[in-house]
């Protein structure tokens, strides 16, 4: 799920689905000065699937955390931004579906 607005260092930010990216590539943009992350909905005229979104939002959320907390040359480092927020959207995926399912994780 993404949200529409989240609170990062007692500042709010605002999360956008939308078409403004000037890189066609791009899946997502963290704004920082704007305190803003706007996803895709749309890529090179296809629609962009709710997962590859989610995902997006996860990868974007990690460059806030990085460049708000004083952390800007690693939130540069395109690889470890990916790797973090894959790590955290599978973790929370994997905690909703436990929790709907009202299972514990096998350990």
């Amino acid at each position: 799920m993404i949200p529409k607005k989240f609170e990062l260092h007692g500042t709010d930010w605002d999360v956008e689905i939308d078409n403004i990216s000037t890189n066609i590539n791009n899946l997502g943009e963290c704004f920082v000065p704007q305190c803003k992350i706007v996803i895709q909905k749309t890529i090179r005229g296809e629609p962009v699937n709710e997962s590859m979104m989610e995902a997006t939002f996860y990868h974007e959320l990690m460059h806030a955390f990085l460049s708000t907390g004083e952390y800007q040359e690693l939130s540069e480092n395109e690889i470890l931004v990916s790797y973090l927020g894959n790590c955290l959207h599978q973790y929370i995926q994997t905690n909703v579906r436990y929790e709907s399912s009202n299972t514990e994780p096998k350990i």
